[in-house]
């Protein structure tokens, strides 16, 4: 990108050096006090890029509100009246952090953390009211505001409340949503088969997982097939390395948890890790006396 400064004080025209790297402007108008922002001397063009860039803050903006579910702008239309974990009221929560279910003609809400808390319990995401179940596209739709926070650093838990877990309680939760993600893409699996695993049947799983990858990555324009192929041959590399089994486990499968929420195709990935562990699981080894 060309700098956004204008050549010199008296001229109009824009600077033709190419600006540094994520900065507005190139080096030599970097070390001037005041640099005279081209933009400013194009008063039409800049009313156009304003308005331009406020409708993409508000299609940003309106995205978790457009999943978020029935009543996040009108909350009249809500069954229940406060939270289940904060007890805050229906009209106290902001829509960014809203999420209901429908239910036999019901909107049940809650706040995202709270239900993000409470999918983890089990395998099985449950209405915490009336422990139905809650139907794939409510927990794709919970997955997805997960991810839309995730990546933006916004809290995923209530203040005060995110877990302290050993390594144990680690890895069961990696896979736990690993399972459930695997379970939205009409995968029926438990996460125990994958915390069962031992050390030669993760390393089958791992080394198919890194060809599998390997193709896709020439096959996609998406940057982090790339990345999370070299992790997974970074991971089949360093396995011997592990002293502990539970912290491999705990390490694959946060390697796998990352990449299922990264991917733009995460129902492509999702077939390739139950692919993997399938291959991986239908092996027979030899037992040595």
């Amino acid at each position: 990108m060309s700098c956004l400064a204008c050549k010199n004080k008296t001229s109009t025209d824009r600077c033709e050096s190419k600006a540094i790297t994520k900065l507005a402007y190139c080096g030599r108008h970097m070390r001037c006090k005041n640099p005279n922002a081209w933009i400013a001397t194009r008063p039409t063009l800049l009313r156009v890029l304003i308005r331009f860039q406020g409708r993409c803050r508000g299609f940003i903006a309106r995205i978790p509100i457009r999943t978020a579910g029935l009543g996040v702008l009108r909350r009249s239309l809500c069954h229940n009246d406060t939270e289940i974990i904060t007890m805050e009221g229906k009209t106290e929560v902001h829509p960014h952090d809203y999420f209901s279910v429908e239910e036999d003609g019901k909107v049940w809400w809650f706040d995202q953390r709270s239900m993000f808390q409470w999918s983890q319990k089990e395998l099985d995401i449950r209405n915490p009211y009336t422990r139905t179940l809650l139907s794939k596209d409510d927990t794709r739709r919970l997955r997805n505001l997960c991810i839309y926070r995730r990546k933006r650093g916004i809290p995923l838990y209530h203040e005060g409340q995110y877990p302290s877990m050993t390594v144990i309680e680690r890895r069961d939760n990696k896979w736990l949503r690993i399972a459930q993600i695997l379970r939205e893409q009409d995968h029926n699996i438990h996460h125990e088969h994958f915390i069962s695993l031992d050390y030669p049947h993760l390393m089958m799983m791992i080394n198919t997982l890194t060809e599998d990858t390997r193709w896709w990555h020439s096959h996609t324009s998406d940057p982090s097939v790339y990345k999370y192929h070299n992790w997974l041959k970074n991971m089949r590399n360093v396995m011997h390395t592990y002293e502990s089994m539970t912290r491999l486990s705990c390490d694959i499968g946060m390697l796998l948890l990352s990449a299922l929420y990264d991917v733009n195709a995460p129902g492509e990935m999702a077939y390739y890790v139950i692919t993997a562990y399938n291959r991986a699981s239908s092996v027979i080894l030899p037992e040595f006396d």
